[in-house]
């Protein structure tokens, strides 16, 4: 009789601890599936950083935050859960205070923040608002109810924006000389740290022409004695995007677009670009 090579007893130990080994891998396995599908399903905490803009949304898209709210917010403050902390706030545009019963009493800014957030991998809330990029977020803040418009989301801190001077120039049309007065080379805008970010260097009007009819109902050009159109180069800081120029305030800046002055006596000067050098 043959000998066989392994005793019989030996093959049984072999195959019962492939077995053995087998079954732990599928423990093993199952058990790194289920807590993948737990991570993707269980919501978790996590601080995120968001940059929102200072104005209206839905229906009050158009108007921003009353000045009211915002006085004595700054960077630091807390609110009472200390589930949230402002990390930035800058304002591009205050009504003075003497004027505080103005409807247009408004500021115009962007507002950062570092949220205590719940939600799993890219789809995270805070207080059951979804934090999406042109979702609106509303807070409180020092007993106060404000509401944003979300333009950035990121799990990182958010660094400073790097700008750089532009000369551009804008003009306005039709405007009377009682609300022109006070637009003069020199004049600049601040935000409310004190960062310049726009100056008149030249400044130029000429009346505004005006179409008229003569005794036989013909019409013809002459100028408006009373009305001015106004041409005014500006130094400006800008930052480049993938969609072009952008403002330090926010604002696109591009040949056509409206151009908006960030302070409550000009407030209702509307212009427009018509060259960027």
């Amino acid at each position: 009789m043959k000998t066989l090579k392994y005793p019989l007893k030996s093959q049984f130990d072999f195959i019962r601890k492939r077995k053995i080994e087998t079954a732990l891998l599928g423990v093993i396995l199952i058990s790194f599936i289920s807590y993948i599908i737990f991570l993707k399903t269980t919501s978790q905490n996590k601080v995120l950083y968001i940059e929102a803009s200072i104005q209206g949304v839905g229906e009050q898209m158009n108007s921003a935050i009353p000045a009211a709210l915002l006085t004595g917010i700054d960077v630091g403050d807390e609110n009472a859960t200390k589930t949230l902390k402002v990390t930035d706030i800058r304002i591009f545009m205050e009504r003075q205070k003497s004027w505080e019963l103005s409807n247009a009493n408004n500021y115009i800014g962007r507002i950062q923040l570092a949220l205590k957030a719940e939600g799993k991998k890219d789809n995270y809330s805070y207080a059951g608002q979804e934090l999406k990029v042109g979702n609106s977020l509303t807070i409180n803040l020092k007993n106060r109810n404000l509401v944003f418009l979300i333009t950035k989301v990121e799990s990182a801190p958010i660094p400073e924006e790097t700008y750089s001077n532009k000369v551009i120039t804008v003009r306005l049309y039709n405007k009377r000389t009682d609300i022109i007065a006070k637009l003069k080379a020199g004049l600049t805008f601040k935000d409310n740290l004190g960062k310049e970010y726009i100056k008149f260097l030249e400044l130029d009007k000429i009346n505004s022409p005006m179409t008229t009819t003569d005794q036989h109902g013909s019409p013809y050009l002459k100028v408006d004695p009373l009305s001015y159109d106004i041409t005014i180069k500006v130094l400006t800081l800008v930052k480049y995007t993938r969609e072009g120029m952008t403002g330090y305030d926010g604002r696109p800046i591009s040949i056509g677009s409206g151009f908006y002055f960030n302070d409550p006596l000009f407030i209702l000067l509307d212009s427009y670009v018509i060259d960027v050098e």
